[in-house]
């Protein structure tokens, strides 16, 4: 079970970078799901349990800090 959460935080980290990398682009969340290799329900569960906001969310935020 560790070795999965740990590869579901990491899956989720390449998530965020890719998030950070293109911050300004509209989020197209199907697209960066199917990148991650996982389903739209697995992957908002997983986002949200690692980062405790939406996708959506942490691309706004991140649009405030820049």
């Amino acid at each position: 079970m560790a070795a999965n959460a740990g590869s579901h935080a990491s899956t989720i980290a390449r998530a965020i970078a890719r998030i950070r990398q293109d911050f300004r682009a509209s989020l197209a969340a199907p697209a960066l799901e199917k990148s991650m290799r996982m389903s739209t329900l697995s992957f908002r569960k997983h986002f949200k349990s690692v980062t405790a906001i939406r996708p959506f969310q942490c691309q706004m935020e991140l649009r405030l800090i820049e």
